[in-house]
């Protein structure tokens, strides 16, 4: 019998040049060995556009801070976790993409990396993490304790409601041979429903989704509605056949957090963007995997 026990935890990290200071991480404490799962915040130290740890180059950033902040990052992460992150071209979809291992150059280079349109991003055994950027959309880590599967998907109500999450599983099943019983899946920070009004063209795409929507929608003003994002996604997953124990929800939101994370809806076009990063060792224990010094 698997025995699972996970638990989100803060780290604060300080910079190894001992001058930018120190940036928060959250972080999986989990029983389960070689399983690395993290997310960002804004923590920082100015305030330029989109805030001081801005992972973004869309916004209008600085794209030489937005370039050093994320190898402040790389050089955070454990030494056991590779210092390399995937990320893709999020477009509020339901593509799920399979990454494989890499070539030669990619595993031996740390750095960021953006891959194809799509809005999970699944794997086995690579050399690097997986990454998606988030400023009050859901983020959601699914792993597969048997296979040592697992994937990363952008969930906004557009990619939840057409699917995402049931096409990531479903191509999990395919190429590895998943099932969502054996699975664990971790739902990052996202807007809390007290701020995160909606109508009835998302109330519509809700009812095509699930017959249970009205368990994460509750009545706003006249024709708007608030919608629990997280409890909508762990509701669904859980209908997928992942056990509900095993559905782990991350206490905060990024609208009313304190400022701890950026937040779409509480800053408009200029919030930044903090990051969600998974990685499974498929073999277990670990090593170093940073292949070259930073």
């Amino acid at each position: 019998m698997i025995l699972i026990s996970f638990q989100w935890e803060r780290r604060l990290i300080e910079d190894s040049d001992g001058v930018s200071g120190s940036l928060a991480l959250w972080q999986v404490a989990s029983a389960q060995p070689g399983i690395w799962a993290f997310f960002t915040t804004r923590a920082g130290h100015d305030e330029r556009p989109g805030g001081s740890f801005n992972l973004s180059l869309g916004i209008s950033d600085d794209p030489r801070a937005v370039r050093q902040n994320r190898m402040r990052l790389l050089q955070a992460l454990p030494p056991q976790v590779p210092a390399k992150i995937q990320l893709l071209r999020q477009v509020h979809g339901n593509e799920a993409v399979v990454f494989e291992w890499g070539p030669r150059g990619f595993q031996a280079t740390p750095g960021w990396w953006h891959g194809p349109r799509a809005d999970a991003s699944l794997a086995r055994g690579v050399p690097f993490c997986l990454g998606m950027l988030f400023a009050d959309c859901l983020p959601v880590y699914i792993i597969d304790l048997r296979t040592r599967a697992f994937g990363l998907i952008h969930g906004g109500w557009r990619g939840l409601t057409s699917g995402v999450m049931e096409r990531s599983l479903e191509a999990m099943s395919v190429r590895w041979g998943t099932e969502p019983g054996d699975c664990v899946a971790f739902l990052g920070p996202a807007i809390e429903r007290e701020a995160y009004e909606v109508d009835e063209p998302v109330l519509r795409a809700l009812r095509g989704w699930t017959s249970r929507w009205t368990e994460v929608v509750y009545p706003a003003s006249a024709g708007r509605f608030r919608l629990d994002l997280a409890a909508a996604a762990k509701m669904r997953l859980a209908e997928c056949g992942i056990p509900a124990e095993r559905i782990t929800v991350h206490p905060l939101g990024t609208h009313d957090s304190g400022g701890e994370f950026f937040s779409y809806r509480g800053d408009g076009e200029r919030a930044g963007r903090c990051a969600a990063i998974l990685w499974v060792d498929d073999e277990l224990g670990g090593s170093d995997q940073r292949g070259r010094e930073l």
